[in-house]
């Protein structure tokens, strides 16, 4: 009879320390489970970025190739505007190389006009023959 008991006391231990391993097991299915859809999450979630940043590496490259357009347009704006600068200088030293006299221009008021001294002006215009008096219309070479 005590053997029975002891059997029966043993056998409920095991009973229960199966039903406890079982519980355990429970648990740790729960936490996998758990830990199953975290990683699921964390995928979706990792699988999003990726998408946007390959959609911000095209946008990145869009944009390098449209600089880089820009950037060839702003070059050929700048050559065409030297050669411009440098046209636009030429026809003015040869609109400056001369100065037409007007009605109560002297030699004295044109020179200093031009920013040049009387005795270059008088260099440079060896035909005049009386500088006290100039004539209306006629040119000077001021350069």
């Amino acid at each position: 009879m005590k053997q029975k008991k002891n059997i029966i006391l043993l056998a409920s231990l095991m009973s229960s320390l199966v039903l406890t391993g079982c519980a355990s097991n429970d648990e740790l299915i729960a936490q996998q489970k758990n830990q199953t859809e975290q990683m699921s999450v964390l995928e979706s979630k990792v699988s999003t970025l990726e998408s946007q940043v390959g959609t911000l590496e095209a946008e990145l490259q869009k944009q390098k190739e449209t600089d880089s357009e820009i950037y060839q347009t702003v070059r050929k704006l700048d050559v065409a505007q030297g050669e411009l600068k440098a046209q636009a200088q030429q026809q003015a030293d040869k609109a400056v190389m001369y100065y037409t006299i007007k009605q109560d221009d002297t030699l004295y008021s044109i020179a200093r006009e031009q920013g040049i001294a009387l005795e270059d002006l008088l260099q440079l215009n060896p035909k005049i023959a009386n500088p006290k008096r100039l004539l209306i219309g006629d040119v000077l070479n001021i350069k």
